[in-house]
């Protein structure tokens, strides 16, 4: 007796078709999801490279500006170790100020209007307020301290309403000293500096 008697009948033989041709969809569709899944596969790949080859360009770039930086702190440090050189042991002098400016020192906390002089350069320090008008000279230098040419140096300003703002002080070859600020400001002379040769 056979083990096996392969379906006879003409109905049989169709469902077996259908369940064959069913499967081979089915097949047919995992192949697809297979095909899609591995181009999915294959773009992520690609964009997690590009994203790689991105983040090493950035980690390059970021190498560079800390080389910068600290290529920049060590000038900083250098140039700031070479002013303190300058004005080491200076013997300063007060400015005899004039036309209604006056030493700005609440508490005495602030340098009075004071000038000296290192290796041909002249340094400002203090902080001074008033003045009667606009563009009011403030002081004169003797000479030995001034410029050959006028100078425009940038100096920190405090107005009445306490906002900071940059002004203007001009040093001339008379040896004039001039707020190009408005009045009634409070005007930093410190860290001023200009050369006049020795």
């Amino acid at each position: 007796m056979p083990l096996f008697n392969p379906p006879q009948a003409p109905a049989e033989i169709a469902d077996l078709q259908a369940d064959v041709t069913a499967l081979d969809s089915a097949i047919a569709s995992l192949q697809s999801s297979v095909g899609a899944i591995s181009s999915a596969n294959a773009s992520q790949d690609s964009a997690i490279a590009a994203i790689l080859t991105k983040n090493t360009s950035q980690d390059s770039a970021i190498a560079s500006l800390q080389q910068a930086n600290t290529a920049q702190d060590s000038a900083i440090a250098t140039l700031q170790s070479q002013v303190a050189a300058l004005t080491a042991n200076l013997s300063w002098t007060n400015l005899s100020l004039i036309n209604g400016w006056i030493n700005y020192s609440p508490s005495g906390v602030f340098n009075v209007a004071q000038y000296a002089k290192a290796n041909g350069w002249v340094f400002l320090r203090g902080a001074i307020q008033g003045g009667s008008s606009t563009n009011a000279q403030f002081a004169t230098l003797p000479t030995g301290f001034r410029p050959a040419l006028r100078q425009m140096l940038d100096a920190l300003t405090l107005t009445p309403s306490f906002a900071y703002v940059t002004g203007r002080i001009d040093v001339e070859p008379t040896g004039a000293i001039s707020n190009f600020g408005a009045a009634n400001f409070v005007v930093s002379l410190d860290g001023l500096a200009f050369y006049v040769g020795t």
